[in-house]
């Protein structure tokens, strides 16, 4: 298997470090603790709260900062005369990832390659049909987003088969990080450690008493990440004496965004009054979950919504003093450009890299720091970096806001 193995600790990439590091480990301190205590009552120590706040803090903190992450400087020259297939989830509706592919888009022309990308629009017969194209057509490597290995795992098997490289990013391997795929970006940890972040800036604005109700789509191995990350920190503020809870999950496909999610989440608000945070997978669909409390009059004061990817109108209504108080942005341009960097080196024979290692670090995103117009696609235009390493001069990139 071409992709390279790398430790959970290595593989952090989501912008919380060593801090969420320490922080997860904070549960089997406390569970000492529990061992130390009387018949109170006492879940544990008072030091043990003040150390996991603490954490909680420097996680947030350092989630939050600039991005400053270059890519490689070292790696092969532009392949020639080459293939390749971009495969999105959908289009538009699924922003963040559609964003991305439009980056590896944009990154596969600035090598030259013949690029042709195909919107399955979220149908898994599309999408392994897709995949049965690019193998048609004689490509040379195949460019998956957002779609987990499971879903294509006999069609990419037989692309594989016919020497057909590849690459995807935010997905799931079919046997965790080493299955079909040659290379994925950014890994799983990545995920969790941004779920782990966004519920430890949930905590801060709850002032330490945290009920959500989750409304989760299972189709995304990436969202599944990020729930375990969310799903981490509420038993580590658990087992550090925290008031952290969560009520209810509710889960919906991403064919039912528009139509059947509102009222689902309506229902799931409903029967959990007492909840303060509305958590989403991803933003696209948390524009829709907001959207049915708002219709049922139960986006009330002191409650708010929170998400992933950094699309524009969950920014703008961060802009605004909206219902959603943040987001993990997620850096398109760079996963993008990244994948298609790795698709390059694997055509030439060459191991990819990390995500670590390409430079890719997702953000998190409030009032204090969101951009002042438009999506998140990254603080920095990395294209040039890449360019460069490629030996290239695209003639007509696209804008940078576009990605």
């Amino acid at each position: 298997m071409n992709i390279r193995t790398r430790s959970a600790k290595m593989r952090i990439i989501g912008g919380v470090g060593a801090a969420l590091a320490t922080a997860l480990m904070l549960s089997s301190c406390s569970a000492a603790a529990d061992e130390a205590t009387s018949d109170s009552g006492s879940t544990a120590a008072s030091g043990d709260l003040t150390a996991f706040e603490a954490k909680v803090q420097e996680a947030v903190d350092t989630a939050a900062e600039m991005q400053t992450q270059l890519p490689p400087s070292e790696g092969p020259a532009a392949a020639k005369d080459k293939k390749i297939v971009i495969i999105p989830p959908a289009g538009a509706s699924t922003e963040g990832g559609y964003r991305v592919s439009l980056a590896a888009q944009d990154a596969a022309k600035a090598l030259g390659w013949d690029v042709t990308f195909i919107n399955p629009e979220g149908d898994p017969a599309k999408m392994n049909a897709a995949v049965q194209q690019a193998i048609a057509i004689k490509a040379d490597a195949i460019a998956i987003v957002s779609i987990d290995a499971s879903v294509v795992q006999s069609s990419l098997e037989q692309a594989k088969a016919a020497g057909i490289k590849i690459v995807a990013s935010v997905s799931a391997n079919s046997e965790g990080e080493e299955g079909v795929f040659d290379s994925l970006v950014p890994s799983l940890q990545s995920g969790r450690d941004n779920g782990w972040a966004l519920a430890a800036q949930s905590y801060l604005y709850t002032d330490g008493k945290l009920r959500d109700v989750q409304m989760m789509d299972s189709e995304f191995g990436y969202v599944v990440a990020r729930q375990e990350g969310w799903q981490q920190f509420i038993k580590d503020c658990e087992a550090a004496g925290g008031d952290c809870k969560t009520l209810a999950v509710t889960n919906f496909l991403a064919a039912d965004i528009t139509t059947k999610l509102p009222t689902l989440t309506a229902q799931t608000l409903r029967s959990n009054s007492e909840f303060n945070v509305l958590w989403n997978g991803f933003d696209s669909g948390l524009t829709f979950s907001i959207q049915g409390a708002k219709q049922a009059g139960l986006a009330n004061e002191g409650t708010f919504g929170v998400g992933y990817d950094g699309n524009t109108p969950n920014l703008d209504d961060i802009r605004n003093g909206g219902y959603q108080k943040a987001t993990i942005g997620l850096s398109t341009m760079a996963v993008g450009y990244a994948m298609i960097d790795n698709a390059n080196r694997l055509v030439q024979g060459e191991a990819p890299l990390s995500g670590e290692e390409q430079g890719i670090r997702n953000k998190l995103l409030t009032a204090d720091n969101v951009p002042a117009s438009g999506p998140w696609w990254g603080d920095q235009d990395i294209r040039p970096n890449y360019w460069k390493l490629w030996g290239v001069e695209p003639a007509e990139p696209a804008a940078a806001e576009t990605l």
